[in-house]
């Protein structure tokens, strides 16, 4: 198993009202403001959890469809109620997907949103592998992720560890799924990344 399911207290934390709502009004537009799509766009959303990612890319870019993967099964009945209620249900399916191994064709999405997820994935640099091959040329990596700062360890442990990576290693993994970073906003342990697949 590449990526663990979400212990209780992980779920407390982030699968919640409060935090899709932060999520959705701030987060997604902070991540893609400027970020523009054509209107026969794909969208992949990894790592959908409870949808507000999902919700957020509809709201914000407006993408023909999106395709909403977790590696958690559970949660996929639950963003189907979450993206119903807001009326979006139509525009997306829901995927159960493992970020090292997306059972996608080469080329096939617009952008890929990777919100909070890439922590979750030890030895994360298979997925953005993965997601630099089914990204189309010129097509878009969005992703959330904490970064690890010189004092802090790479692994920190819940009932499992989360793998913590630094930006240098980031971006090593980045360019070699040929992806270019655009953006790099936020905070020093916190960064919010546009990455753009070459040509």
């Amino acid at each position: 198993m590449s990526r663990a399911v979400l212990t209780g207290l992980e779920r407390l934390a982030v699968h919640n009202a409060i935090r899709a709502g932060l999520g959705v009004k701030f987060e997604i537009p902070f991540l893609l403001g400027g970020v523009s799509l054509s209107a026969s766009a794909i969208v992949l959303d990894i790592g959908t959890g409870l949808g507000w990612g999902t919700l957020g890319l509809i709201r914000l870019v407006h993408p023909r469809f999106v395709v909403a993967a977790d590696y958690d099964i559970s949660v996929l009945p639950q963003a189907s109620q979450y993206l119903a209620a807001r009326g979006v249900k139509r525009w997306v399916a829901f995927v159960k997907a493992d970020a090292k191994s997306l059972p996608f064709p080469d080329a096939v999405f617009d952008l890929v949103l990777a919100a909070y997820v890439l922590h979750h994935v030890m030895g994360y640099s298979p997925a953005i592998s993965e997601i630099g091959r089914v990204t189309k040329p010129g097509g878009i990596f969005a992703f959330i992720d904490p970064v690890r700062l010189s004092f802090m360890p790479r692994r920190r442990q819940l009932d499992r560890p989360l793998e913590i990576a630094d930006w240098s290693e980031l971006v090593s993994d980045l360019e070699a799924a040929h992806f270019q970073v655009e953006r790099r906003r936020g905070l020093p342990f916190l960064l919010y990344v546009i990455a753009r697949r070459s040509e």
